[in-house]
């Protein structure tokens, strides 16, 4: 009787894994299908993928994707569900929501939502979290780490632009790389 339970909960639970797995897996194509409709300028098309996305996930989504999501209704003229969305997004939990604030002010696709009452009301709000995430931040080393970040990110520009123009195999690309494989070796 005991085995007999225990093979039953067992099935039970690998049927819950294969499913929470097929889950993520349709989630994940569902999204991708969204950004390919988006990137085509189908936003009302893409706005729609992102929804039966996160229905499929349980109504749940990364910060992202719900960014992205957010974009489409705007791009396609509903300003209204657009809000709606980022508000949902802003209020989240302080850790999990909307708090990168530059990155709100300065997406050109929120230009249309600019003159709208609810902007402010909405840049205050991820203001707010901001401030309240930056309460316990380490400042100076959050500044290290930034300047390591742009040193990194230059030493791999400059490698990859002289790999575009002029080969792998030139001379130039090859001491880009060494002097990239120089940096990480410091840091």
């Amino acid at each position: 009787m005991k085995a007999q339970i225990l093979i039953t909960l067992m099935t039970i639970s690998l049927a819950s894994i294969s499913y929470g797995q097929a889950g993520i897996q349709n989630y994940s194509h569902l999204i991708n299908d969204a950004e390919d409709l988006f990137k085509q300028g189908e936003y009302e098309n893409a706005a729609e993928k992102y929804k039966e996305a996160f229905d499929v996930f349980g109504g749940k989504g990364g910060l992202d994707d719900k960014y992205n999501f957010a974009k489409a209704y705007i791009l396609s003229g509903d300003q209204k569900t657009a809000f709606f969305h980022l508000f949902n997004l802003a209020r989240a939990t302080k850790h999990y929501g909307l708090s990168n604030i530059t990155k709100v002010k300065d997406d050109i696709n929120f230009n249309s939502l600019h003159n709208d009452k609810r902007w402010e009301e909405l840049l205050n709000i991820i203001n707010k979290n901001k401030k309240e995430l930056e309460v316990n931040l380490d400042k100076e080393l959050t500044t290290l780490l930034d300047e390591v970040f742009e040193d990194d990110q230059k030493y791999r520009k400059a490698y990859i632009d002289l790999m575009s123009e002029k080969g792998r195999e030139s001379d130039e690309t090859k001491a880009s790389f060494k002097q990239m494989k120089k940096w990480t070796q410091l840091i």
